[in-house]
C-alpha cells in the first residue's frame, strides 16, 4: 500500500444512512463469502464507514442470515403501521434531495 493508499484507508466516506446501510449488507455478504470472522467483517465496516457503520451485533445477524443461505440484502417488509415523521429536518432533507 503506498502513502496515498493509507491516508484514504484512514478516512471513511460520508454517505446517506440509508444507501450505506444496504451497501453495508452486501459488503458483509461478500466477506461472508470469504470466510471473514464476524469482527474482521465489522473492523473492514468500521474502517470504511466510521460512525455510520453497522454494529457487531448486526454484523453478526446478517452474517448468520447469509451463511444460512439467505441472497437478499434487502430488509424484509415489517407489518403493522408504515412509521411516519414530519419535521424541519426532514422537509429541508428533502427538499434537498430533490433539487439534486
Amino acid at each position: 500500500m503506498n502513502s496515498d493508499q493509507s491516508v484514504l484507508a484512514d478516512k471513511p466516506m460520508k454517505q446517506s444512512h440509508s444507501s450505506s446501510m444496504e451497501e453495508q449488507r452486501i459488503v458483509v455478504k461478500f466477506c461472508t463469502l470469504l470466510r471473514k470472522s464476524n469482527t474482521e467483517i465489522h473492523s473492514d465496516l468500521v474502517r470504511a464507514y466510521g460512525d455510520e457503520a453497522l454494529s457487531l451485533r448486526t454484523v453478526q445477524k446478517w452474517a448468520k442470515l447469509f451463511r444460512d443461505g439467505r441472497e437478499s440484502t434487502a430488509d424484509d417488509p415489517r407489518s403493522g403501521r408504515p412509521v411516519t415523521a414530519t419535521s424541519e429536518d426532514h422537509i429541508v432533507k428533502t427538499k434537498q434531495l430533490i433539487e439534486i
